[in-house]
């Protein structure tokens, strides 16, 4: 696989689900039910190495460490989110040489403004232009075209599907493999997206799996999908649970879910506190 163009890959294949993974056990998991590729999230990256929330607290290098780990232990095809490159257009270039010699399939880098204000699922974005201008670096970083570069962007509540199409052609004339798209809710948008760019499509799409049939997806040249993480969800609900149980703490009125679990124990809480306070 590592031979060939990573767009080409994307381009000859149908529909491929993202398993999220957080571990070489988990990688071997997705891989051994089936899955093709499996995606290192940085929120589920920044809760298992530090235990904190998605506000840039992890450096590149842990990042790089923690995927070397998964792809030396599993035959899983890794993609990386990137978040913004970890800074300016040399870090980019940093963070994707690294990620290539760690053996990883491909990143995402998006035009999110980094760190994400507290408790948004996606912060303003960056000047297109300054975006285009790190994808461009990224695509000049890497040793071999088996190793692709996705530019990932979000589609914000109440923005023109102009602006949308018009940001997107621009990060596809960079040269990139893919495009990411996030926070899509308009099927006619995914619709526009497919049919004005010549590049196969990521879609990520948390607990909305109404959007579009599979075969929908396909057609629409959507290639890569993930729908959430909930491998890591359930692996801190069966903890908690589990720990429960050893304390003989069963008699709780009633159990917590995954995502108000993660709340608590990433300390949420205090680093809202801090960043209104410092930032």
């Amino acid at each position: 696989m590592r031979n060939e163009h990573f767009r080409d890959i994307l381009e000859a294949s149908s529909l491929e689900r993202l398993g999220s993974v957080y571990s070489p056990l988990t990688a071997r998991m997705a891989r051994d039910v089936g899955f093709e590729y499996g995606i290192v999230g940085g929120s589920i990256a920044a809760m298992a190495l530090l235990g904190v929330p998605d506000i840039s607290l992890i450096s590149s290098t842990e990042l790089v460490d923690f995927v070397r780990r998964i792809t030396q232990s599993s035959s899983l095809a890794i993609i990386v989110d990137g978040d913004g490159g970890y800074g300016n257009p040399l870090n980019a270039m940093r963070l994707v040489a690294d990620l290539e010699q760690a053996g990883a399939h491909a990143v995402t880098l998006e035009d999110t403004v980094f760190p994400v204000p507290q408790n948004k699922c996606t912060g303003p974005l960056v000047d297109p232009e300054r975006h285009a201008v790190k994808l461009k670096s990224a695509l000049q970083a890497r040793k071999s075209l088996s190793f692709g570069i996705i530019a990932r962007t979000s589609v914000l509540k109440n923005e023109s599907t102009e602006s949308v199409l018009d940001r997107i052609s621009l990060y596809a004339s960079t040269g990139v493999d893919a495009i990411c798209l996030t926070q899509v809710e308009d099927i006619n948008l995914l619709k526009r997206v497919s049919s004005s760019i010549d590049l196969p499509l990521m879609l990520i799409n948390h607990n909305n799996e109404d959007l579009m049939s599979p075969a929908e997806l396909n057609e629409n040249r959507v290639r890569l999908y993930l729908s959430g993480h909930q491998s890591f969800e359930a692996s801190l609900v069966a903890s908690y649970l589990s720990y429960l149980s050893q304390r003989d703490n069963t008699s709780l009125s009633r159990v917590l879910g995954a995502k108000e679990i993660a709340s608590i124990y990433n300390n949420e809480t205090l680093y809202a506190n801090l960043i209104e306070e410092f930032m």
